[in-house]
């Protein structure tokens, strides 16, 4: 399933890029949206997680033509029950620096970006019996292609994600590694 969600997204994002007939000059300042994905977990173990989501919300605003700066949050949580004992909800919030790589003024860009921020893990495992909320420092980057006129548009999103949660839970302490990498197809709304 996430191997036919990564080529139907690499498609699209073909698509898209090679329409350069359909491009028109834009300069929008201000985008918001929001994507929805496929995330891979480096840590194998909670990669066994199912009905597992992944989601983001970005604003970004472009004070020249060539860069901007923006907010991403990075989202995981559950929609059902799973068979593994692990349940996770990830939230990372970090402010991006984004460099537009090509299109700056045109309706399909690409860019890239660096992000820092704060994240929450809620993490509960039945059998470890553990059961805790952390926060850390987090950061990501990844490219993404925008394509769209002066108002709507869509994007297609690379993104990875370093997030690391120590824990000290009565005599059990360790770390969850959520880090990993995503990709998503979101809309927005440019200004």
């Amino acid at each position: 399933m996430k191997t036919t969600i990564k080529t139907t997204l690499f498609l699209i994002g073909i698509v898209l890029f090679t329409t350069s007939s359909i491009q028109a000059k834009a300069k929008q300042r201000f985008m918001i949206g929001g994507s929805w994905g496929s995330y891979n977990f480096n840590n194998s173990e909670l990669g066994k997680i199912d009905n597992l989501i992944y989601g983001s919300e970005f604003a970004d605003w472009y004070f020249s033509d060539s860069f901007g700066l923006g907010i991403r949050s990075h989202k995981f949580y559950q929609a059902g029950s799973s068979d593994y004992d692990e349940e996770v909800i990830i939230v990372n919030f970090n402010v991006a620096l984004i460099a537009i790589l090509m299109g700056s003024d045109s309706d399909l860009r690409l860019a890239a970006y660096l992000a820092y921020g704060p994240g929450a893990l809620s993490y509960k495992n039945d059998t470890a019996g553990l059961d805790f909320t952390e926060t850390a420092d987090t950061n990501s980057g990844g490219l993404f292609f925008d394509w769209g006129g002066e108002m709507f548009g869509l994007r297609l999103e690379y993104h990875l994600v370093n997030a690391k949660y120590d824990f000290t839970q009565g005599s059990s302490s360790g770390t969850i590694d959520t880090s990993g990498s995503a990709v998503a197809l979101g809309a927005r709304i440019a200004f």
